[in-house]
């Protein structure tokens, strides 16, 4: 082989290789998961490099992947998680209203990929609720941080939602 083509193989070769460690960080950083935190980027990254599922459940390693509480009535929380979703722009699916249960579909924005995410409310034993969240993939076995974003923001949402109702209920 000559040196020309060897240089072009090589140049080839480069590119095949950096192509997926491109998409990832561009992926990474779309979805902008919290990398250095809690339990460590090393367990982050494997978890979304290697899982398609992010879920609130007791006692999970990542801290903000706990369900959260709520002062207000499960049918307020329930109530807030529906608008959440549809400022979202996700397609309900399922909604159960005396189970306080609701599915949609969330499409991703670049690869029109869709998702499935289900939020429960749960009475508290305290009189107020609990929230829990679950956003899966369909397609893939690695999400790039993309549910965990997508729990967070709905979470979030949801959160301001509150806040806001109780200050006007003050």
């Amino acid at each position: 082989m000559d040196m020309p083509t060897l240089s072009l193989v090589l140049r080839v070769a480069l590119v095949l290789v950096l192509l997926p460690v491109v998409f990832v960080g561009a992926s990474l950083a779309w979805n902008h998961p919290p990398l250095l935190d809690t339990p460590g980027i090393g367990t982050r990254l494997k978890t979304y490099l290697t899982t398609h599922v992010a879920e609130t459940r007791e006692n999970h390693p990542f801290p903000e992947l706990r369900p959260r509480r709520f002062a207000v009535p499960p049918e307020v929380l329930f109530r807030f998680s529906r608008q959440a979703v549809a400022d979202a722009g996700w397609l309900v699916s399922n909604a159960q209203p005396t189970a306080y249960q609701l599915t949609a579909v969330a499409t991703t924005l670049l690869w029109q990929f869709k998702d499935n995410v289900t939020l429960q409310v749960y009475t508290s034993p305290d009189g107020g609720s609990i929230l829990y969240v679950r956003s899966e993939s369909r397609v893939g076995k690695g999400d790039l941080g993309a549910n965990i974003r997508r729990v967070l923001n709905v979470t979030q949402h949801i959160e301001r939602q509150i806040t806001e109702y109780e200050g006007r209920k003050k």
